[in-house]
């Protein structure tokens, strides 16, 4: 027994042992095999560094010389275009200054363009400014006097050897002879500025660790850019200019790729204490992942219990949620109800107010003026002006008690309608009719009424209940002719393309402002007037109205502008519409 126990701690102790070796070793590997990436990661950048720079250089002098090569081919071949008009006798003096005047300013690589005549001598040059002086001396420098006889000799363009000029330090020149057939009558130069065609042929980003030269044949340095050298460990490549028959070449030096930057240098150190961060991270998990594992035994157990309790808990809150959401919708229906009843309860406080005082107006009148004919039976006038007062407001009260039976009967859904057949031009009539008596009643207001038929409609009939339509223009009419106090109330009668009768009122009145023009044709809403004063009436009207339009089987719309006047349009459907003839058969 003893063996059996010892053995087994033996292979604790070996099992232990192997795993504590583990933990050393694996955060050594993983260091090893880190700088043997980051190494072989660094050589390889290095290596594309130096092809890509070689690459750079390579491309930047093809494309410098090519730039050089463009400019000094297409200016070659505008000299010649000169000639050839030289030659056939189609370019002046004149012509000659103020078309190269023109071509210098795009052409910042000559220093200018001369004019010589068959006996050498400089005839004019352009730009004039700082080169007058010259007009009028014979060709004596070595290498333009070399040139010209030259070019005079071939019959072909000659380029000089680079040289001091009086205009600039370093230059070169080329020459165009001008034959008129086999005589020679002079030749055309163009002066180059070494400096200006060298600058205005490098891409300015070269300029960035990289020096570009301008050699002679001997690779003597005529122009340079930048002016300071490069001092460092460099490459350079030199090629020739081959459409130039002077030898002329072209030079870059160009700083060589550092092995090791300072950029790389810190990256490295960096990236090395990261390492042996990580390193020692891997090593502390090693050691704890032991800590962890006893650990989570325990947490094993005490997650179970957490995970019953947890859905105790998720159940219990998913109870108060639901809860909670039923209460919030139970007190937004309240609100919305309390809200509901209080507007109620207002308009309703408003209406018997109202109507109170427009049942009382009449009435008073009705009484007043009752109490008056007992004190004047002799006088025949005032009891005949008394008594229609006495008519009119009896009329008054009565539709003020009419509209209240209508507007209680369409709520109930009790208001019976009595469907007639009614020709449009009997309605028509009608309408004139009633347009006619509102005029009258309003002679004392600043109004003008106008009723107008749109469409023909002496062939049509409509199936309608002839009062309810009738009550509906009635108090289409008092209510424009309520608020607008000047103006124009209009009314139209058309079918449109649905065959649909349509009726509209139009005003010139106060208009009703936007947000309440859903709300008007509701229960004892009334707009108030501008000026504050009181307009009368029930605030039923437009509730009377609409509800008379959909029991006709009809809609209501409304289309107002505060300030500018309001339309009422209401619309009698396609099946009401039938012909007089087959109406009748019926």
């Amino acid at each position: 027994m003893n063996r059996i126990t010892t053995k087994k701690n033996n292979n604790n102790l070996n099992s232990s042992s192997i795993r504590n070796v583990f933990k050393y070793i694996s955060p050594l590997v993983f260091i090893l095999s880190f700088l043997l990436i980051f190494s072989i990661i660094l050589h390889t950048t290095y290596q594309n560094s130096k092809e890509e720079q070689s690459n750079d250089i390579s491309l930047l002098t093809e494309r410098i010389s090519k730039g050089i090569e463009i400019k000094l081919k297409g200016n070659l071949d505008y000299l010649n275009l000169l000639a050839k008009e030289r030659s056939a006798g189609d370019l002046s003096e004149n012509d000659f200054i103020a078309r190269t005047s023109s071509f210098l300013k795009d052409h910042p690589e000559f220093i200018n363009i001369t004019w010589i005549d068959s006996s050498f001598v400089i005839r004019t040059v352009c730009p004039l400014e700082g080169n007058a002086h010259i007009i009028g001396l014979p060709i004596e420098l070595a290498e333009p006097k070399y040139a010209s006889r030259k070019a005079r000799k071939t019959k072909r363009s000659i380029y000089t050897q680079p040289f001091e000029a009086i205009q600039s330090a370093n230059s070169f020149e080329v020459w165009i002879p001008i034959f008129n057939e086999s005589e020679f009558i002079g030749l055309f130069a163009g002066v180059y500025s070494c400096d200006n065609l060298l600058l205005n042929s490098i891409p300015k980003q070269s300029f960035i660790n990289t020096h570009v030269q301008l050699l002679d044949k001997n690779t003597t340095i005529i122009s340079e850019f930048p002016k300071h050298k490069i001092e460092k460990d460099h490459i350079s490549i030199v090629t020739p200019l081959p459409f130039l028959d002077n030898g002329m070449k072209i030079r870059i030096l160009m700083e060589n790729v550092q092995p090791y930057s300072w950029t790389m240098i810190i990256l490295s150190v960096l990236s090395l204490i990261l390492v042996l961060g990580f390193a020692y991270s891997l090593w502390k998990v090693n050691m704890e992942s032991e800590m962890r594992k006893q650990i989570e035994i325990s947490l094993t157990k005490n997650e179970r219990i957490l995970k019953q309790r947890n859905q105790k808990y998720y159940d219990l809150n998913e109870k108060l949620i639901k809860s909670s959401q039923e209460l919030k919708k139970t007190n937004k229906n309240l609100q919305k109800e309390k809200d509901r009843a209080e507007e109620s309860d207002r308009l309703k406080t408003a209406f018997l107010q109202n109507m109170s005082h427009e049942i009382r107006t009449p009435m008073n009148a009705i009484i007043g003026f009752s109490d008056l004919l007992s004190d004047n039976f002799d006088n025949k006038a005032k009891l005949e002006r008394f008594t229609k007062i006495i008519n009119q407001r009896c009329d008054d009260l009565l539709h003020i008690i009419n509209d209240l039976l209508d507007i209680a009967k369409l709520e109930s859904g009790q208001l019976p309608i009595n469907i007639n057949a009614y020709p449009l031009n009997s309605l028509c009539d009608d309408l004139n009719n009633l347009f006619e008596d509102f005029e009258t009643r309003n002679k004392n207001k600043n109004l003008s009424f106008q009723f107008e038929i749109l469409s023909d409609l002496s062939q049509l009939t409509i199936l309608t209940d002839q009062a309810k339509l009738k009550q509906i223009f009635v108090n289409l009419l008092s209510n424009a002719c309520k608020f607008t106090d000047s103006g124009k109330i209009r009314g139209t009668i058309k079918v449109d393309k649905g065959k649909n009768i349509i009726f509209q009122i139009t005003d010139t009145g106060i208009g009703i402002p936007e947000d309440k023009q859903v709300a008007i044709f509701d229960r004892f809403v009334q707009i108030e007037h501008p000026s504050n004063k009181n307009i009368g009436g029930t605030g039923i009207g437009l509730s009377i109205v609409k509800g008379l339009v959909e029991l006709l089987g009809g809609e209501i719309h409304l289309e107002s502008e505060l300030g500018k006047g309001s339309t009422f349009s209401f619309s009698i459907p396609e099946v009401c519409l039938q012909n007089v003839n087959t109406v009748i058969e019926s």
